[in-house]
């Protein structure tokens, strides 16, 4: 089960029959998990009678609780609650078998938590709208990267269809690599760093390696002080890829 609805299960003692507050707690969280469970119903309701036409995979998508970058969505009621939220997950699965996605659409920072919280119980990892700038970009590789996510869509792609733009740049190396991407999702034969400045450091564990990422803003290095003997280094003005060969020692 998802902890948070857990923890409200077990807080009211583990009931398996009674109301909503008898059996999960009296409380907002509680509002919320029950609008969940008819939403998810009813949606449920709408994918299955889809599928039966068109044998598509279906897949629902949710305005995110944003309360730490806006103050007035900390709490239900402060968002479109309901919805496919991390919290309320397990109540969608169960009233709404037929669909086979639950979706974020992230437009905040804490990129890596929402990934986290949609990948829980075998979850697949499709974002259907999020950011098209710079950030968007790495988080489109991340979720391909690293993730094995499933796709990723920029919202407002009519205004970003610029071939010298961030979000073209980025989807051509994605291209290029993709049969790459293709033959080692969800094998843990590949990865991604992903860094900024309000996470300037990152390490990731690849087989026998361990990959750190440094992002340092401002900062020119000359001389002695390139490292490039021990590190790979990316420029800022563009997109590249790289190959590199490791090797172990002793």
């Amino acid at each position: 089960m998802i902890p948070e609805l857990r923890k409200g299960w077990e807080a009211a003692g583990f009931k398996t029959s009674g109301s909503w507050a008898e059996v999960f707690g009296a409380g907002m969280e509680t509002d919320e998990l029950s609008m969940a469970w008819h939403y998810g119903r009813y949606a449920g309701h709408v994918a299955a009678a889809g599928k039966a036409e068109y044998p598509l995979p279906m897949f629902v998508n949710a305005w995110l609780r944003q309360g730490k970058y806006k103050p007035n969505e900390d709490m239900p009621g402060g968002y479109p609650s309901g919805g496919p939220l991390p919290q309320v997950l397990d109540a969608w699965r169960a009233g709404g078998p037929a669909i086979d996605i639950l979706a974020p659409d992230v437009h905040v920072p804490n990129y890596d938590e929402w990934r986290a919280w949609y990948t829980q119980s075998g979850n697949p990892l499709f974002i259907p709208e999020s950011r098209g700038d710079a950030r968007g970009v790495a988080h489109a590789i991340a979720t391909a990267g690293k993730y094995d996510g499933i796709g990723y869509a920029p919202f407002g792609i009519d205004r970003l269809a610029n071939p010298e733009g961030e979000l073209a740049k980025g989807y051509q190396v994605l291209a290029r690599v993709a049969p790459l991407i293709l033959e080692r999702q969800g094998r843990g034969k590949m990865t991604a760093v992903l860094v900024d400045k309000e996470t300037p450091r990152s390490k990731v564990r690849l087989g026998d390696y361990t990959v750190e990422g440094r992002w340092i803003p401002g900062r020119r290095l000359n001389g002695d002080e390139t490292p490039d003997w021990r590190a790979l280094w990316f420029p800022g003005d563009r997109y590249t890829i790289q190959k590199i060969k490791l090797y172990g020692y002793h």
